[in-house]
Formats: C-alpha cells, sequence, structure tokens
C-alpha cells in the first residue's frame, strides 16, 4: 500500500501536464479538455477518473450531441473511454464533466487523452 500512496499522485501529475489539441469538426467545437483528478477506488484496483470537457456550438439552432472521452496510451490505442450525450442551445458554450472507472492496469498505461463530439 505505501506504493500506492506515491504513485497516483505521480500519474495525477502525467495526466495533468498531458498537452492537449483543440478539435475543431463540424457545428460543435471542442474549446478545452482535461483530467479534473484521480483517485483510487477500494483497494486500488481501480481508479476513477474525473474528466472535463469545454464545448460551444457555433450554429443557431440547437444540436445534440455524443461527447466521447477517450484515454490513449504510448502507441495512441484507446484502452478507456465515457461518452455522454447532452443537447447544446444555438451558440452555446458549456462545461460538462463526468467520471469513469478504470483498472489500474490499464489506468497506468494512459499517455494522453481526447475528446471528440458526434451530433445527431
Amino acid at each position: 500500500m505505501p506504493a500506492l500512496r506515491y504513485l497516483v499522485p505521480a500519474f495525477a501529475v502525467v495526466l495533468l501536464l498531458t498537452p492537449c489539441t483543440r478539435a475543431s469538426t463540424g457545428p460543435v467545437i471542442v474549446l478545452d479538455q482535461n483530467i479534473e483528478s484521480v483517485t483510487p477506488v477500494g483497494t486500488g484496483k481501480f481508479f476513477k477518473i474525473a474528466w472535463k470537457v469545454t464545448l460551444k456550438n457555433t450554429k443557431p439552432k440547437a444540436e445534440e450531441c455524443l461527447i466521447t472521452f477517450s484515454f490513449l496510451d504510448s502507441r495512441d490505442r484507446v484502452i478507456g473511454k465515457a461518452t455522454k450525450e447532452i443537447t447544446l442551445k444555438g451558440r452555446e458554450q458549456k462545461t460538462v464533466s463526468d467520471t469513469v472507472q478504470l483498472r489500474a492496469s490499464k489506468a497506468k498505461r494512459i499517455a494522453a487523452f481526447r475528446a471528440t463530439v458526434g451530433t445527431e
């Protein structure tokens, strides 16, 4: 257990410092994306990861969106993901957050993350 005490803060620092890119495809764009916190759950077999995405609807009409927040390894392979559906009013900017639980073995391999938006 003492090793876990040092592993969690080091893991959180790596994730928080991972560079993000601005995605701009379609009427809804991602302005900002980040990981808020990483905390072990129970005995440390799982990690709870809180993520946050700021979106903007560039169109004057409402858009329904499916946000996919993907966790990537060093080879850009998806090792975990979370999805959330929202509706943005015309020209609205909104921040969306949620949490996801990943096995510790997967969470330790996270090298980057990416938020994508699909509109219906």
